[in-house]
């Protein structure tokens, strides 16, 4: 972090005369050392957790075991309905061309409803939270499983969009609150290591469901809450214990760990003003107008293939327009009107987090121009069962999670981390490029058949 930086000549008002980039900065200091205090009261609870005899230590392998296994089953879900099974009810309802819209679509709602997930985790707790974006996940499988038709299954995923983004972020926290900073990072990849199993386990799932991807989608909505649910308890009886011991846990609020707020409720007032600082704190109208810019940006894209003439009907070009004042407006609400940016000036200056960005852009664009029809294509030109279609489409994803966890250990031993950057994108341009060459083997194969 940045240490701020005072005003070189003195005046007679003082702290008045700091700019708005410095009492950001400001606030942003005061924020990181709250935080490093919660993290700090959290670990010690955890300390007095662990050795407060057997209920203390079965509590943190219950909590332990119930989210390693639902991340088991969410490898189950990521590895067979975002690809397999929406290929299935694209088919089923013939408009086998919309599921980039679907991809799109939920891509979109996955990353402005992280805000919102962590600022509801921060008001009111964990365990709270696991119970919202379960009602989420579950109501969003029920309604993509009873569709009658595309545009219902479509609603149904954006439900289980948010539901999905939730698990990865309570998931990546919890991980945080158990594990020591040093070793976070490999810890973290950890939660990708049931992906390695499921690659294999995926293709019996799928050729099971071949012909049935409703009841396919139903399955998960009965897993995950059943193997949530001890997670969710645990984490209540911890935070219960932890306000009989006058001690703040990691089934607690942000507010309560980092001292912002007491641990009693308070009144209906103290609720909604709480609400409305949360609101302010992530930006919600800014979050809005990013959301809808890039909706309307990217969307037509998909929809101009199956829309009355195409990009000649006005309602693809007006989207985009719109798309890029929505675009515009927020650029202007984040630099003249907004209380906390999404992005602070200290953060526009920093080339790292820039560079960083950028380079994660490019690599999530790469990957999803490949991977939205790359499913379907496999499928058509190859005369493979259902199970190795799976398993194909699997491959990329076990290597993933089988380096993860060893970036992880590197960067624990080394600390450093620009190498394999560096690596891993002379692998992936190496991938890309093999991949040039086989699709065109791939194409005669078509031509033949035809």
């Amino acid at each position: 972090m940045v240490p701020m930086s005072m005003p070189s000549t003195e005046s007679p008002k003082g702290h008045e005369l700091f700019d708005i980039s410095e009492k950001r900065e400001a606030e942003a200091t005061v924020t990181d050392t709250q935080h490093d205090t919660g993290v700090s009261r959290v670990e010690a609870f955890n300390k007095v957790l662990y050795r407060s005899g057997k209920k203390g230590k079965v509590l943190l392998w219950l909590l332990g075991i119930s989210i390693f296994l639902t991340m088991f089953v969410y490898a189950l879900d990521q590895g067979i309905t975002s690809t397999i099974f929406s290929t299935l009810a694209a088919s089923t309802f013939g408009v086998h061309s919309q599921i980039g819209t679907v991809s799109t679509a939920s891509q979109i709602i996955r990353a402005i409803s992280k805000p919102f997930i962590g600022k509801i985790a921060d008001i009111t707790s964990r365990p709270t939270t696991y119970v919202i974006i379960l009602v989420f996940y579950v109501v969003g499988f029920v309604v993509a499983a009873s569709a009658s038709n595309f545009a219902s299954y479509t609603v149904g995923v954006c439900f289980t969009s948010i539901g999905k983004s939730g698990l990865d972020l309570l998931s990546d926290i919890i991980v945080a609150d158990l594990t020591p900073l040093e070793w976070r990072g490999f810890f973290s990849a950890c939660l990708s290591l049931p992906f390695i199993v499921t690659v294999p386990v995926n293709g019996f799932i799928s050729s099971g469901f071949y012909g049935n991807w409703r009841w396919g989608l139903g399955m998960f909505a009965i897993m995950v809450p059943v193997l949530l649910m001890p997670a969710i308890l645990t984490l209540y009886t911890i935070q219960r214990r932890g306000k009989q011991a006058g001690m703040v846990t990691m089934a607690d609020s942000k507010d309560i760990r980092t001292g912002r707020t007491e641990a009693s409720t308070g009144s209906i007032a103290y609720w909604a003003h709480l609400a409305y600082q949360g609101l302010i704190d992530i930006d919600i109208f800014g979050l809005f107008l990013l959301g809808f810019a890039f909706s309307l940006i990217l969307l037509p894209i998909t929809l101009a293939g199956d829309a009355k003439n195409g990009w000649h009907n006005p309602s693809m070009i007006a989207m985009i327009v719109v798309g890029f004042v929505f675009l515009i407006l927020f650029a202007l609400f984040e630099y003249f009107v907004a209380r906390k940016p999404l992005m602070t000036r200290n953060i526009l200056n920093n080339r790292a987090f820039i560079a960083g960005v950028i380079i994660h852009t490019f690599n999530q664009l790469a990957s999803a121009v490949r991977n939205t029809y790359f499913s379907s294509y496999i499928l058509i030109i190859k005369q493979w069962t259902t199970y190795q279609w799976t398993i194909f489409l699997g491959i990329t994803t076990m290597g993933l999670c089988i380096v993860g966890p060893c970036v992880g250990l590197i960067h624990r031993t080394t600390h450093r981390y620009k190498t394999v950057m560096v690596l891993g994108a002379a692998a992936k341009v190496l991938g890309y490029g093999l991949l040039i060459q086989g699709n065109g083997n791939m194409t005669q194969d078509t031509i033949s058949h035809h």
